[in-house]
C-alpha cells in the first residue's frame, strides 16, 4: 500500500552501514532456523534496517510494519491477511490455493492460530511444496503490536512458525 511504501522510503533515508547485520541475514537464510529476531534499543535503526531489507533483498516476499496507536497496524489478524495477500502476489501457486480455500470462513475466524493455519500452514506445503527458494515474511516493530499486555502476533511466531515449510 502507499502508506507502507512511504514508511520504507522515510526509513531508507536514515539507513547507513550495518554490514554485520547483512552477514547475519545471509547466515540465517542459509540455515534451517525459521525466525530471525532482531532486537535493540529504541532509535538504533531497526525500522531503517527493515526498510532497507524490504527494498534490497528479493527474499522479502511480504512485510508488515506494526505501529502502536494505529488499529490496522496492530491488528494481528489484519497483519496475517496482509502478509498472505502480498505472498500471493509473489507465488502464483499459493494465490491459486488461497483463492480456492474457504476464505469466507477464514475472514470471520477470530482465533489467530486458526487464521494462520488456514492462510499459511494448510496452503504452503500440501500437496506439494510451492517453491524451495527462501521467502521471508518481515514484521517490523513487533513490540508495538502489544495490546492489554498481550502480543498475539509474537506468541504466534514463537509457537506456530515452526509449522511453515523450510523455505
Amino acid at each position: 500500500s502507499h502508506s507502507s511504501t512511504s514508511v520504507i522510503t522515510q526509513h531508507l533515508l536514515r539507513f547507513t552501514g550495518r554490514e554485520w547485520v547483512m552477514t547475519e541475514v545471509d547466515e540465517w537464510l542459509a540455515s534451517s532456523r525459521r525466525v530471525l529476531w532482531i532486537t535493540g534499543e529504541a532509535g538504533v535503526g531497526k525500522s531503517a534496517l527493515a526498510a532497507y531489507l524490504c527494498n534490497k533483498r528479493p527474499e522479502i516476499a511480504a512485510y508488515h510494519f506494526c505501529r502502536f496507536g494505529n488499529s490496522d497496524r496492530v491488528d494481528s489478524r489484519k497483519a496475517l491477511f496482509s502478509l498472505a495477500y502480498q505472498l500471493s502476489t509473489r507465488l502464483p501457486a499459493y494465490r491459486d490455493r488461497l483463492n480456492a480455500s474457504p476464505l469466507d470462513k477464514t475472514v470471520v475466524e477470530t482465533n489467530l492460530p486458526t487464521v494462520f493455519e488456514r492462510l499459511f500452514v494448510n496452503l504452503l506445503d500440501a500437496p506439494v511444496p510451492i517453491t524451495d527458494k527462501p521467502h521471508v515474511l518481515l514484521i517490523d516493530a513487533l513490540d508495538e503490536a502489544t495490546l492489554n499486555g498481550k502480543n498475539e502476533l509474537a506468541t504466534l511466531i514463537g509457537t506456530e512458525f515452526h509449522r511453515l515449510p523450510p523455505w
